[in-house]
């Protein structure tokens, strides 16, 4: 984008000779980053379904099942955003070394989908079996990182 401007000094009732400048302003556009909001840590217990999600139609009731929803903008106008994820931390268990199968339902549990419209849910889902190992106090954990880009 470019402004243009004249400028005009002295004239008809000046003293000074008529005098014209042109000044022009360029507005370069940058690439911005697009933003997405809605993350944090949510938890899933042995057993139990989230609070609010006791309705909820899980894919399974055998399942631990858990949702949320991520909101994400660009500010350049024209720009298409992508949604991509990945584990950002290998699945781990609080007291010792995880059993294969439950590292790889951690891994593989999580799940994205972009509604097109600014929004996109995300679902995480485990076999209840898988983690009846855990006792009292015992977690497992996995992080997973949602980006956008343009």
């Amino acid at each position: 984008m470019s402004l243009t401007f004249v400028v005009q000094v002295g004239g008809a009732s000046s003293a000074l000779p008529e005098t014209m400048a042109t000044i022009t302003i360029v507005i370069e556009g940058v690439d911005d980053d697009p933003i997405i909001l809605g993350g944090g840590e949510f938890t899933v217990t042995e057993d139990v379904l989230p609070e609010g999600q006791e309705n909820f139609l899980v894919p399974d009731p055998g399942f631990l099942f858990h949702e949320g929803q991520l909101t994400y903008s660009d500010p350049d106008a024209n720009d298409v955003v992508t949604l991509d994820f990945s584990q950002t931390t290998p699945p781990a268990w609080s007291a010792g070394t995880l059993p294969p199968d439950v590292a790889a339902a951690l891994s593989s549990g999580f799940s994205l989908i972009d509604n097109g419209d600014g929004t996109a849910d995300w679902f995480f889902t485990i076999d209840n079996g898988l983690v009846q190992f855990l006792d009292a106090g015992e977690s497992l954990s996995v992080t997973f990182t949602v980006s956008a880009s343009d």
